[in-house]
């Protein structure tokens, strides 16, 4: 009964809310940290992603075999990119690790994720190790991310009690409710070979022409 009344309390992540993000790290000093922050913050949420799948465990518990590199991001075109392909190794859902790829649409808004990740990587001084790294090459940890959400939500008067790693996911289930799930997932579909195709944490089976 505790955990469940402790799950009721999640805020879940908006669009409004996220924006209040990009403001508070905009003004941030440290260019490429902050961008990192908003790039992971994109694509958590425009992913549908858990905070784990983009983020290590701990500082040395980095894994290539499992946590996202430089190598898991490919691009549909360098010049105009339309979107991201992000190769997930493993994921809570996938005990058996045979990965997935999500493919990540651009919005061409301020909230773009294809701009907020490219974005970040043009600037990274960092090919090797975990994709999010600061620029003093720490990786950024699931617990860290959450210590950054709501420290940028407190900056600017926003209270950050409910709000965790979790909430990008919740919150890009809810808005795409919200929206109607169709127009909104054209921007995010989670892939698997020969597998149903889940958005939003749902499996919805591919429809036979």
């Amino acid at each position: 009964m505790e955990q469940g009344k402790g799950q009721r309390r999640r805020k879940p992540m908006t669009v409004e809310v996220l924006e209040v993000l990009r403001v508070s790290w905009s003004v941030v000093p440290g260019g490429s940290d902050a961008r990192m922050l908003w790039a992971a913050a994109t694509l958590a949420f425009f992913g549908f992603m858990r905070s784990g799948e983009l983020t290590v465990p701990s500082t040395g518990g980095f894994k290539p075999d499992i946590h996202l590199t430089w190598q898991d991001v490919a691009t549909d075109c360098v010049a105009a990119p339309t979107m991201i392909k992000v190769r997930l190794k493993a994921s809570k859902t996938d005990q058996v690790r045979q990965g997935c790829t999500l493919v990540v649409g651009r919005t061409g808004d301020k909230l773009c994720p294809v701009a907020a990740v490219l974005g970040f990587m043009a600037v990274s001084r960092h090919r090797q190790g975990p994709l999010f790294q600061y620029r003093s090459g720490k990786p950024l940890t699931q617990a860290g991310f959450v210590v950054e959400l709501k420290a940028a939500l407190e900056r600017q008067g926003v209270c950050s009690e409910g709000y965790s790693g979790h909430s990008f996911r919740i919150g890009a289930a809810t808005t795409a409710t919200w929206a109607h799930e169709e127009e909104y997932v054209k921007c995010c579909v989670t892939m698997y070979a020969d597998k149903p195709v889940c958005c939003n944490g749902y499996e919805k089976k591919k429809k036979k022409k």
